[in-house]
């Protein structure tokens, strides 16, 4: 049947560009995994690995067999009849199922083709006609699996070629290892250090990098010595992705040093790393000396930031920094005497309210400063330090100074601590507590009754600071002649220096005692009669 055999011509142009388009995306798939495994090689020669020469030709035909396998398994059809017809209705779906009737009505019939039969592949093979199936099914999906497999195939040679460039490179440098190779090439080299001279903070880590300009020794070493020439240490560099550069590291520069790089037997220029510290505070310690008038000996604190001083005080600060603060000579520079001995130029206290207090060194010692205050005010300070390269220090520290004032002799009268009713021949007894921050000097009690006042001094010596006293007076009101109906009022004084050596007095506050009638008698009043209690009721 002619008309059968067209639409098979038609089916198997389809199914053609669909085994070419999985043929195409195999290929992709094998040059892919190509750049992968020769990427992988380049970047580990780049990085100055030693790989074997057999590594690469290996990897090589494991690409072209993996290409062959490829090509195989694409030529493999894999699509039946029903399948493409399955597929050209997915993308035409104006043929209505036309094709897949005619495919399923040929598999179902027993005897030969009817007119039915030949009718529906006559409507399928016009459609053919006007729909180009091959390039509907399979022209996008074809163009694509192409434009990938060309770049995989383009990314694959220029992988290849770089790994065949690097692999000439280092056999070059291979060859350069030799004695003779060595000699002919020893003044070709010139490399230039980075960062050459400098300075930085102790115990930093520093880079060192080594720029070749034209050839390129094989290896290189950093060298690292004491400024006296004594060798500290030797570690190998790594040439760095750039390929005419060598990296190294010292982890720890805690001390000051010369370093220099050899290469192909020879050395670079030596160069020397200044360390420096920033200034910074190490201790302080304060002296307080209390005004001359309270009697009290200078106290001193060690190790703290914090002081409290009482008005009038004068405070010695005594601060340990790492560097020595050097005056200027008479003509006008500091006196040093090595060009890598660190020294402040500049040391102050400075305070919130822009106050500044300068700091000078010690005679027996440069490195602890010394500043006296007066205690006037509370106030915080910043320690501001400036060394001989403008460098100052982190993150200044607070000092705090608070002044207390000296206050009024406290008291607590503890019996009693309300106005009472007392007889006439009994004793009116009076207790209390003094304290104050600096001394008590002296203190007692004062009764008024009848219009006659007597005072009643307590004896003790001058009392500790901020230490209570216990004190009592006693009033014979029958000595006194107390009549009832009379009001006794009765205080508490004390007695203690105030800032210009005066005597101050402070009073408690004032109690009264009624003296009542001797007959008055107190009764105890009845009882009231208890509750009557309700009868439980009677369980029915």
């Amino acid at each position: 049947m002619i008309a059968r055999t067209i639409l098979d011509a038609r089916i198997a142009e389809v199914r053609e560009a669909l085994r070419k388009t999985r043929l195409l995306r195999h290929l992709a798939v094998v040059f892919l995994l190509g750049i992968a495994v020769r990427g992988g090689l380049l970047l580990a020669a780049r990085q100055g690995f030693r790989l074997p020469a057999q590594l690469e030709r290996w990897s090589m035909l494991g690409i072209i067999l993996l290409a062959l396998i490829a090509w195989l398994k694409g030529r493999r059809n894999i699509w039946s009849d029903r399948d493409i017809a399955r597929l050209i209705e997915q993308k035409h779906p104006s043929l209505d199922s036309l094709l897949l009737t005619a495919l399923d009505h040929e598999a179902q019939a027993k005897e030969p083709a009817g007119y039915l039969h030949e009718r529906l592949i006559d409507h399928a093979l016009a459609r053919s006609a006007t729909q180009n199936w091959p390039f509907t099914v399979a022209h996008k999906p074809y163009r694509r699996a192409l434009a990938a497999a060309w770049l995989a195939v383009f990314a694959f040679l220029v992988t290849d070629i770089a790994l065949r460039l690097q692999n000439r490179t280092h056999a070059a440098r291979i060859t350069q290892r030799t004695p003779a190779a060595q000699a002919k090439q020893s003044t070709a080299f010139t490399a230039m250090l980075t960062p050459g001279d400098a300075e930085v903070e102790r115990n930093s880590r520093v880079i060192i990098e080594a720029r070749f300009s034209g050839a390129v020794p094989a290896d290189a070493t950093l060298v690292t010595t004491d400024l006296d020439g004594t060798e500290r240490d030797r570690q190998p560099m790594r040439l760095t992705v750039d390929g005419q550069v060598f990296g190294g590291m010292i982890a720890k520069a805690d001390r000051h040093t010369r370093y220099h790089v050899e290469f192909a037997g020879e050395k670079s220029a030596p160069h020397t790393l200044t360390v420096f510290d920033y200034p910074a505070l190490v201790r302080s310690d304060v002296m307080v000396t209390p005004p001359d008038y309270t009697k009290l000996p200078a106290k001193e604190t060690k190790n703290t930031q914090k002081v409290t001083a009482l008005e009038g005080s004068k405070i010695a600060w005594k601060i340990q920094v790492n560097k020595p603060l050097l005056q200027a000579s008479e003509a006008g520079t500091p006196a040093r005497t090595s060009p890598f001995e660190p020294h402040l130029t500049a040391a102050e206290l400075f305070g919130e309210d822009k106050t500044i207090i300068p700091l000078k060194p010690s005679a027996e010692d440069p490195t602890l400063l010394e500043a006296v205050l007066a205690a006037t005010t509370s106030q915080k300070y910043r320690l501001h330090l400036v060394d001989e390269a403008d460098r100052g220090n982190k993150n200044p520290p607070w000092f705090t100074v608070t002044v207390q004032s000296n206050q009024l002799a406290k008291i607590e009268v503890v019996f009693p601590k309300r106005d009472i009713q007392v007889s006439s021949l009994q004793e009116l007894p009076v207790e209390a507590k003094i304290s104050d921050d600096l001394s008590v000097v002296k203190s007692g009690a004062v009764f008024s009754i009848n219009g006659n006042e007597k005072q009643v001094a307590f004896t003790h010596a001058p009392t500790e600071p901020r230490k209570k006293q216990d004190v009592r007076a006693e009033l014979l009101l029958e000595k006194e002649g107390a009549q009832p109906r009379q009001l006794v009022s009765y205080y508490v004084w004390a007695e203690d220096t105030g800032p210009k050596g005066e005597v101050r007095r402070s009073m408690s506050d004032m109690f009264f005692a009624e003296v009542r009638h001797f007959e008055v008698i107190f009764r105890e009043a009845e009882a009231p009669p208890p509750e009557p209690v309700q009868p439980k009721p009677k369980a029915q």
